[in-house]
């Protein structure tokens, strides 16, 4: 393990402890760490104990969809961003974000950029996004959306009135076909096609 992979580690394993101990608030951010499923499993650990963390940011770490599943699980109240752009967390991750999100009433940001999310992830997020009332920004850009899961998303736009914020650039939908879907489901979002 080099140095700089040494410092990250000795920093995660010190900021679970202090997540532990409610010492860590704020904005926790784990960018490029290396972590894993079984890092992501600790993290789930210490932030169901944590009551002050309002901010988890895990850009490009591999944590997969196991990783974004314990995540899931475990978000607190307090917590209002979780960045998971970059995880490698696919369908089935956005899946389980998405029965987390159905029922979680503090999350107003969530990152899920370049995810390999395709039509089956949308659709998930899409049955959130439904009944979820405080999520106001989705970053979905640079994932494998097709046409048949923007559909799915720009319908449930449709009932959610608290997203303002939605970011689908760089998809397999075609740009032409999510402006106009979103143009016909009369969305005030701010967007990226």
């Amino acid at each position: 393990m080099g140095n700089s992979a040494s410092k990250k580690r000795l920093k995660f394993e010190a900021t679970l402890e202090g997540m532990r101990s409610n010492e860590v608030s704020g904005k926790v951010k784990f960018k490029r760490y290396g972590l894993d499923p079984e890092d992501a499993t600790k993290l789930a650990d210490a932030l169901r104990q944590n009551e002050t963390v309002t901010d988890l940011i895990l850009w490009d770490n591999r944590i997969g969809p196991i990783g974004a599943g314990t995540i899931a699980k475990a978000l607190t109240s307090s917590l209002q961003v979780l960045d998971l752009g970059g995880c490698g967390i696919g369908d089935l991750g956005a899946s389980y974000l998405a029965s987390a999100l159905e029922k979680n009433s503090t999350l107003q940001e969530l990152y899920l950029q370049d995810n390999d999310i395709g039509d089956a992830g949308a659709k998930s997020i899409a049955r959130a996004l439904r009944t979820n009332t405080t999520l106001r920004t989705l970053y979905l850009h640079v994932n494998n959306i097709g046409t048949e899961g923007m559909c799915e998303l720009i319908r449930a736009l449709k009932c959610n009135g608290t997203l303002k914020t939605l970011e689908t650039y760089a998809n397999n939908a075609p740009v032409d076909i999510t402006n106009q879907l979103l143009h016909e489901g009369g969305s005030s979002l701010k967007k990226g096609g």
